[in-house]
């Protein structure tokens, strides 16, 4: 049975909210064990502290600082339990900040969401629902890119411009974009207040 906004607060507060206490960034999609996580310089994982949860939501609070090597990629944050080693509790991407659920439609092997905003070019990962698997054809975890993309619905691709994913299954996911970023030099990436999400509402 999907949570209601009291279940999704309950497992937000004293459940994640607690049990992330350290924010590290990975120069890619990080594996289970937390992989790609910056080194060298002045890096380290910052601190975090976490807001109240509303309707499912709880978004980081204050300000966070990272100190980022010189030629380093940044692609995602991740999620620990302490400031060094400790156990790796998940991970989100850098710049996701568009997000939705879109029905797969193995036929015209398009994805539907209404008004999803993402134009041709766009990367973006996708996600199970639940106990759904994902349409034949992709893979959680995996940077594609949009083609085709119309008002309400989009195709993926492997490649930008590449030819669109044959997907041998319909069904629904959870999409969200992911925008890394290249340090030519040694910089710092700076994390708003309320810029990291821990968002519940897919469940």
């Amino acid at each position: 049975m999907p949570l209601t906004d009291l279940g999704r607060a309950a497992a937000l507060s004293g459940g994640l909210t607690d049990a992330i206490t350290h924010i590290s960034l990975h120069s890619a999609i990080p594996s289970n064990a937390g992989s790609g996580e910056l080194s060298g310089g002045s890096y380290a994982r910052r601190a975090v502290t976490w807001g109240a949860p509303s309707a499912g939501v709880a978004d980081s609070s204050g300000q966070m600082t990272h100190e980022v090597p010189g030629g380093a990629t940044v692609a995602a944050y991740g999620y620990w339990n302490a400031a060094s080693g400790g156990a790796f509790l998940g991970w989100a991407p850098l710049n996701g900040t568009a997000h939705a659920v879109a029905t797969a439609d193995a036929t015209g092997n398009t994805l539907t969401s209404a008004g999803h905003g993402l134009a041709t070019g766009a990367r973006v990962l996708v996600y199970s629902l639940m106990d759904e698997a994902l349409p034949g054809g992709l893979t959680e975890g995996t940077v594609y890119y949009v083609v085709g993309a119309t008002t309400n619905a989009f195709q993926l691709s492997a490649t930008s411009g590449g030819a669109a994913i044959d997907l041998t299954s319909g069904g629904h996911l959870w999409w969200q974009t992911v925008v890394p970023e290249t340090y030519g030099s040694a910089g710092q990436l700076i994390t708003a207040d309320g810029g990291l999400t821990l968002d519940m509402t897919a469940l």
